[in-house]
């Protein structure tokens, strides 16, 4: 069907954690004072979009998260994620082994040549999101088989999994390894040390002096440090680092293997243990290892450094490249916190720009206080956005808000509240000069989150991602709503959706459909 006309520029704002969900209570979403989306949803033309699961290329019921799920918006298809390929692989299917991958092969090779241990860093939880623990014990079984020594880093979850939940996981991994004679617990800590979203410079320094030099106290039962520390109020992802009695840092010729999903997850730690000048803490000495090896690919500046067992596929026909073959400028505008969401997620992982296209990246405030105002940079990206499109700078804007995730995964309804009224205000900035250009407004969520922070029955806030559908919204030209209707559909057809919206050619690599019809007519969920 032909687009309405002058729906240019077209700004696409993707908030994560953004879930919906009829029921209000711990609903932060709904409790939320958020007038501009509120009045985007009424006038605009509006529908859901699956997000979990097989409906971006996880295991069956598996919530969302916000890889997959920018993956399937930037690239306009489903593609079967890390964690499934690992799986197959462990287990034999498809035609891969783990125990036979080259990679692992060159890096026992290269332990053996050199003497070193290998630190292996793992998130110890069974969520599957930034890493599972099961593939971690895997790899401790193999590697110790083969007379390494393995000195496991063990980082607790409580943001994908259950806050408390992380001492009886780490006691099942634990266990695990048991007949690993050569694989040793090294250290222990909560995520927000080691993988802090924020990069909070006094965080990951704590990090740092256990991983690096075991200069942080010392216990000799890490279960029952846990099980401590939960008595205290200190859930998981906020465990004070440890080390084990028999760790003494890392040394000379030792290598690093990442066990986890996300490219980015690990990049401020391991910059800050190699010394580079761009962490956001860096170690004081700085270390002489011999190579670093990771389970999937990690992001630049590690990706030409770390050799990784599964590397992704780089896909072709994405949005980025179907906009910029048909001569449409774009600009992508993210918070300094999560660049790659709309750089390699979004791209299929092409690093290069395509002609015409520019990547902003806004950095946040100097003093980071997120757990008081969770702002980042969002008003600033706003304001950004509004001075590219006075410029004319672009044709296509893809914006992309972490706040209500970030504040969701804190367990903290209050602040998950106002992260949602600062993306509000943010939307109110967009709302304004799109209005004044005739431009056309396109929301939605990478994953559900903030919707739905119910207490279990022990009291303790729901932290993690939810299956819940997220919104999509289009606010355009007075008279869009009039001619337009959307149908259900799933992540992978927004981007065939913006670029019907656009009159474009939709790349034969995109799987997703557009879900743009005439108003009136009936709707039916995407096959």
């Amino acid at each position: 069907m032909a687009r309405s006309a002058n729906t240019e520029p077209v700004v696409l704002a993707i908030l994560d954690g953004w879930g919906n969900r009829a029921d209000a209570e711990a609903n932060a979403i709904a409790e939320a004072k958020t007038p501009i989306f509120d009045r985007l949803a009424a006038r605009g033309v509006r529908t859901m979009l699956a997000t979990s699961g097989e409906a971006v290329g996880l295991a069956p019921n598996q919530p969302g998260n916000a890889e997959a799920g920018h993956r399937a918006i930037g690239t306009g298809r489903i593609e079967t994620q890390a964690t499934l390929r690992i799986a197959k692989a462990i287990a034999g299917e498809d035609g891969e082994s783990l125990s036979d991958n080259p990679q692992l092969r060159t890096l026992i090779q290269k332990a053996k040549s050199v003497g070193g241990a290998v630190h292996l860093i793992s998130l110890i939880s069974p969520a599957a999101v930034q890493g599972h623990q099961y593939h971690a014990a895997v790899l401790a079984a193999l590697l110790s088989h083969e007379g390494l020594q393995v000195w496991i880093h063990a980082i607790l979850d409580g943001e994908d999994s259950d806050p408390m939940s992380g001492a009886d996981h780490l006691a099942e991994f634990l266990n695990d390894i048991e007949g690993a004679e050569n694989a040793t617990l090294a250290s222990v800590m909560g995520r927000r040390f080691a993988l802090d979203r924020l990069r909070r410079p006094a965080q990951l320094a704590r990090a740092l002096d256990a991983i690096g030099e075991a200069d942080v106290p010392i216990t000799e039962y890490a279960v029952p440090y846990v099980a401590e520390c939960y008595g205290k109020g200190i859930s998981d992802a906020d465990i004070p680092p440890v080390v084990m009695p028999s760790y003494r840092g890392v040394r000379q010729d030792d290598l690093f293997l990442v066990s986890l999903l996300r490219p980015n997850a690990a990049t401020p730690l391991l910059l800050g243990l190699l010394g580079d000048e761009d962490a956001p803490a860096r170690h004081t000495r700085r270390l002489d290892i011999s190579a670093i090896y990771s389970l999937a690919p990690l992001a630049a500046p590690l990706a030409e450094r770390a050799v990784p067992f599964f590397d992704l596929p780089r896909l072709n026909g994405t949005l980025s490249e179907a906009l910029a073959a048909q001569g449409k400028r774009q600009c992508h505008i993210s918070d300094q916190t999560f660049p790659e969401a709309l750089g390699t997620f979004h791209t299929g992982g092409r690093t290069a720009l395509f002609d015409g296209e520019n990547r902003l990246v806004i950095p946040g405030p100097k003093k980071q206080q997120f757990e008081r105002k969770p702002e980042l940079a969002a008003l600033d990206m706003a304001d950004t956005l509004v001075a590219q499109i006075k410029a004319g700078a672009a044709d296509v804007y893809v914006m992309h808000f972490p706040n209500v995730s970030y504040a969701a995964h804190m367990g903290d309804v209050g602040l998950t509240r106002k992260a949602a009224e600062t993306i509000d205000k943010a939307l109110g900035k967009i709302t304004a000069i799109l209005e004044k250009r005739g431009g056309t407004l396109i929301i939605t969520s990478s994953h559900g989150n903030a919707e739905d922070m119910r207490r279990d029955e022990q009291g303790r806030i729901n932290a993690s991602n939810t299956r819940s559908a997220v919104p999509l919204i289009i606010d355009g030209p007075k008279g869009l709503a009039k001619t337009l209707a959307l149908r259900p559909g799933r992540l992978s057809d927004v981007a065939p959706t913006l670029l019907a919206l656009l009159d474009l050619d939709i790349p034969q690599e995109m799987t997703g459909q557009p879900l743009l019809v005439s108003a009136g007519a009936e709707l039916h969920e995407t096959a």
